[in-house]
């Protein structure tokens, strides 16, 4: 199981418009979730008629398991992070499963480790579906290069 959080979504899904991409991770045979506060950020912001139609297609399970109180009280320990990646992480606690968050945010990511939860972003989840023969390698440079032309920001040895 894959838990996002919006920066994925909208760099995949709005910047660069590669939903194959996401049909590859469900050949992988991993459910797609989406907390609800995640969803609404993207599908009220960049790229909602496109997810809207891959929820709609069963791509995603947008599943609401937390409370605003939930979230604000959490947000009181880490206020630099948003609703979307706050959500991300409690989604997780609570569904106890063998699931990854795909976090890109650098704070974000950092609260994750000292909660020991597992994570990897998107950089990571594309380096995953190469090695797993998903995406061909030509593919995985298509994508890096569209994701740096879209302004998503990466180390520079993946921009090589």
């Amino acid at each position: 199981m894959k838990i996002f959080d919006s920066s994925f979504l909208i760099a995949i899904i709005s910047d660069i418009n590669c939903e194959q991409l996401i049909e590859n991770l469900i050949k992988l045979k991993h459910e797609l979730v989406i907390p609800y506060s995640v969803c609404h950020e993207v599908i009220f912001g960049n790229g909602g008629k496109s997810l809207q139609k891959m929820i709609e297609k069963g791509y995603f399970c947008v599943i609401q398991l937390n409370t605003i109180e939930e979230l604000e009280n959490l947000q009181t320990s880490y206020p630099y992070l948003g609703f979307g990646e706050l959500d991300t992480m409690i989604t997780y606690e609570k569904l106890k499963t063998n699931a990854y968050c795909i976090l890109d945010d650098k704070l974000a990511r950092k609260i994750a480790k000292v909660r020991s939860l597992p994570f990897t972003g998107t950089l990571g989840l594309l380096k995953l579906m190469k090695e797993r023969s998903v995406v061909s390698n030509d593919e995985y440079l298509k994508i890096l290069k569209e994701l740096t032309i879209s302004g998503f920001r990466m180390p520079k040895e993946f921009v090589k």
